[in-house]
């Protein structure tokens, strides 16, 4: 399903700024990518393809559409981990959006800051400048911690510490009295 002349990716420009406005302007990598692969209705045998680098060439196409996206100034990158839109990724009409022109424009100007062109031939095999998808794991657990009553953190230490061999887990001390000093034995 290419979108005319250009690169496949530009086809995820739209699905990944329609998934963004549907959940309220922010989203982590993992369910982005998923989502826009599913709308832009990419097969299965589309999907089970991979670039030189072993990596899928549908997901590392997603990750080039948000790179762009993050160029022409509908998403901002400064949260690692976290896809976001900014206010014109906000207010832009998705109907009116064309995402060849947004390809060719963020070409031209990206060729203009760097005083030369650049090939649109060398972009579906490489990798992606995206972060890793581990990262939104990592936030989201420490989001769940930091969202726990202290008595839950602490029944999660002592399942932690029990299933990692410890024979007996105590705390002492308690939540806010200048710290949590952890007993086990192994």
């Amino acid at each position: 399903m290419k979108t005319g002349k250009g690169p496949e990716f530009v086809r995820f420009l739209l699905p990944i700024l329609s998934i963004l406005r549907e959940s309220g302007a922010t989203g982590t990598p993992g369910e982005i990518v998923d989502r826009s692969i599913e709308l832009a209705g990419i097969s299965e045998e589309e999907q089970q393809a991979v670039n030189k680098n072993g990596q899928s060439r549908i997901r590392n196409q997603v990750h080039w559409a948000r790179q762009y996206l993050v160029w022409a100034g509908y998403l901002d990158s400064s949260r690692r981990g976290i896809w976001s839109l900014t206010e014109l990724g906000r207010t832009i009409a998705l109907p009116s959006l064309d995402p060849l022109h947004v390809f060719k424009t963020v070409q031209k100007n990206r060729a203009r800051a760097d005083g030369k062109t650049t090939s649109t031939k060398e972009l579906p095999d490489q990798p992606a400048p995206e972060e890793e998808e581990r990262v939104p794991h990592r936030v989201r657990i420490l989001e769940i911690i930091r969202s726990l009553p202290p008595d839950g953190f602490e029944r999660l230490s002592q399942r932690l510490l029990r299933e990692s061999g410890f024979q007996h887990v105590s705390v002492t001390g308690r939540a806010g009295d200048g710290g949590i000093d952890g007993i086990g034995t192994l």
